[in-house]
Parts: C-alpha cells; structure tokens; sequence
C-alpha cells in the first residue's frame, strides 16, 4: 500500500485552513483577473439556491463543479463573470420566517409577513455567502444579486414586458 506524508486526519484543520487562505487568497485573485479586459470573457449563469436554511452537500457538490470550470476558464486565458445570487421569494421561507417568529400567517397581513420573509432571506442569504465564500469558491462575491433587490424585479419586470 502507497504511505503518504499527508495526514489523513488533520488535527490543526483551522490552522490549516487559514493558512491556505492567507498563501492563495480568493479575492486578490478575482480582482486581478477582472482587470484582465484583453482576455474573451467567460459568463457562467447560476441558478440561485434559496435563502431558507444551512447549506447541505447538494450546495457544495454544485459550487465545487462550478468553481472548476471558472478555474478551467481563467487558467484557459479568458476573464471571468460569475455572479452569484439568492432567490429570496417563496412559500418556504414564508413559512420558516413566520415559523421562527412564533406567529399565525391568518393573523398577519401581507405586508408583516413579507417583511418577516424579507429579513429571514437576509440573514440566511449572509450566512450562506460567508459559508460559500470559505470555501473559497472564484466568484464575485462583492456584487451578488438578490431577488428582492427593486433593481432585480423592475428588470424582470421589463423582460416580462418585453416577451409581452
């Protein structure tokens, strides 16, 4: 059987950790290569996660896969554009917003309960990015989009009007 010399369990894992993140920061990298306009830019689209709860295995298999194309990409000679972002909307983080509050969705009006969603997704989406971004995940993390951003929905709403 092959020996290694790399531990298979690591004791000092945040020692580690911040280590690697202090030899290869993330965010030096990406502003070095948004500077690079000479270079044919690479879009990669990603499809939101939600902003209701603790990211699970699912979120890093995705992220991980994405993070090695847009590596492929900039080692490839091109700029990168790969803006994450959350979606904000929905019955579930309705229902955990309300949920965690303690209070009965017939008792409240639409306006209390979207800003009880609307502050849950904002808690929730900051804990998600700070985790994605400790990964160490290439991606412009100073210019996410939120779906309850008024900016975000009148461009929706004009792509409506346009398909209209």
């Amino acid at each position: 059987m092959p020996k290694s010399k790399f531990a298979s369990t690591m004791k000092n894992r945040v020692k580690c950790e911040n280590n690697i993140k202090q030899k290869f920061p993330v965010n030096q990298l990406w502003e070095w290569q948004t500077k690079q306009l000479c270079r044919p830019l690479f879009v990669l689209h990603s499809g939101p996660p939600y902003a209701n709860g603790p990211l699970h295995i699912g979120h890093f298999l995705n992220n991980i896969q994405k993070d090695i194309i847009v590596r492929y990409k900039l080692l490839d000679g091109h700029r990168i554009d790969f803006r994450p972002g959350w979606d904000c909307h929905g019955l579930p983080i309705e229902l955990k917003a309300l949920q965690l509050n303690k209070t009965n969705s017939n008792k409240q009006n639409q306006i209390t309960i979207r800003r009880l969603a609307r502050q849950f997704a904002t808690e929730e989406l900051e804990k998600q990015k700070n985790e994605f971004h400790s990964w160490g995940i290439l991606a412009d993390w100073n210019n996410c989009y939120r779906t309850f951003n008024k900016e975000y929905i009148i461009d929706q709403i004009k792509l409506f009007w346009k398909l209209y």
